[in-house]
């Protein structure tokens, strides 16, 4: 770095913002600020949504209702419901680019900025005391300006996020200059070897969460107690469960209560469209779950979760930075919510938990 043949140049420039001049060093390196990059993803236009609807008005749902068994009953249920989304919404590849977006600096910022590098630099040659106090008071209220324009653009932000604890821990991470990191060419470490195919990184993280999970349970398999379970009121309770059949109503408040996230489970449907066609898709899934209660059967296929690694800290090319998100398909959150509410309506109706519990 110290080479000369290593620099373009270097020179001083004023940039308004300080007493002090900033330094620049220019090196050449490839630009990546223009590069796009290739990505899978369905269109959720108006137009798009419209005709998944259609399709789902067209369909009779008998193939369901046929059916017994609460598995083959969700397996006819995803069939159709699958045809019609990836027929209304098909995956297609399109070319992304990263921009980093920085509202807040208006042309009103920018003149003053212009103005300040004019007075920082007539400052530095003969200049009158009172203009110099003009200059002082001139870039205390340009800071200002900028703080109040950050902290608008922040609050902007926050508000209409609909995660705002999210938001807000992204604006902190922006601000301390730590912005996510979005790998579109991961590569892991694993002993001596550097792994770059998808495949094979796949594999390497599901190796390491299932034996970190299986290590953690070794260790605290065998470690004693330190709680006194006799000092413990355990509330017992004669009264049996009873599973109240869902009715088409009960499911519609279900689904509107969920959260309109764009992540998916397994079958890539999101949460945003499900709420959208619910009352597409009420009837056959109260048929579903009352399938499910009856038999005691959770579909076998909900069981099954997308589980993806979330950097923490660190290093991005080891492991053990990383820890696990499962990914539940819409339809299992809704079973589990019913459930939920069947549940607790029973514990507290017989007072089954006492204080010590949560």
């Amino acid at each position: 770095m110290n080479e000369r043949k290593s620099v373009n140049y270097i020179t001083v420039v004023d940039l308004g913002r300080s007493d002090h001049c900033a330094q620049i060093l220019s090196i050449p390196i490839a630009d990546t600020s223009n590069l796009t990059y290739k990505i899978n993803k369905r269109q959720f236009s108006k137009t798009n949504i419209q005709e998944f609807f259609q399709l789902l008005n067209q369909v009779t749902w008998q193939e369901v209702y046929d059916e017994l068994d609460a598995n083959a009953k969700f397996g006819n249920f995803m069939d159709i419901f699958l045809y019609c989304y990836n027929t209304a919404f098909p995956m297609k590849t399109v070319r992304v680019r990263d921009k980093i977006k920085t509202k807040w600096i208006t042309q009103g910022i920018k003149n003053s900025s212009k103005k300040m590098r004019l007075l920082n630099k007539q400052k530095r040659t003969a200049m009158k005391q009172t203009d110099v106090k003009y200059v002082e008071l001139y870039k205390k209220i340009y800071r200002k300006v900028i703080q109040e324009a950050k902290r608008m653009e922040n609050n902007d932000y926050i508000n209409r996020a609909k995660n705002k604890s999210k938001a807000a821990w992204q604006v902190i991470n922006k601000e301390r200059g730590k912005t996510s990191i979005n790998n579109k060419n991961i590569e892991i470490t694993w002993g001596k070897n550097k792994i770059t195919n998808p495949r094979a990184i796949a594999d390497i993280f599901n190796l390491y969460f299932v034996e970190t999970a299986e290590k953690l349970a070794d260790q605290y398999r065998d470690t004693p107690t330190t709680y006194n379970m006799t000092n413990f009121k355990i509330n017992t309770c004669p009264q049996t469960i009873f599973l109240n059949p869902a009715s088409e109503i009960e499911i519609e408040k279900v689904i509107k209560s969920l959260e309109e996230k764009h992540s998916s489970g397994f079958d890539e449907v999101t949460d945003s469209i499900v709420k959208k066609s619910v009352q597409f898709i009420k009837t056959p899934l109260a048929d579903i779950c009352n399938a499910s209660f009856t038999s005691g059967i959770f579909p076998e296929i909900l069981k099954i979760a997308l589980v993806k690694p979330l950097h923490k800290k660190g290093d991005t090319r080891e492991t053990q930075n990383y820890r696990p998100i499962s990914l539940l398909s819409v339809f299992s959150k809704i079973i589990e919510k019913l459930m939920y509410i069947r549940l607790m309506s029973f514990i507290t109706s017989n007072n089954i938990l006492n204080d010590s519990q949560h």
